[in-house]
């Protein structure tokens, strides 16, 4: 799963484009089917890099926020 937000973030600052919109509907996919995984650090960086490259994809912050509350919690913060 960090592999999606490697990818993510380094595309995120090639800029934008037809290429770049491809493979991010092919990462947001393949998080969508991995979101059980995601703690609060990858949901972060994932919605970043999202907004970086300026793509909305819907489904995918749909599924981000089914994301656990606890899971959100990033240990050493208080809520």
């Amino acid at each position: 799963m960090r592999y999606i937000l490697i990818i993510a973030h380094g595309a995120a600052y090639t800029g934008k484009g037809e290429l770049i919109t491809t493979m991010f509907v092919a990462l947001a996919t393949e998080a969508e089917y991995r979101i059980e995984d995601f703690n609060a650090q990858d949901v972060s960086n994932t919605a970043w890099a999202f907004a970086k490259a300026d793509q909305n994809n819907k489904p995918l912050f749909a599924a981000m926020a089914t994301v656990p509350a606890f899971k959100l919690i990033i240990p050493g913060h208080a809520m």
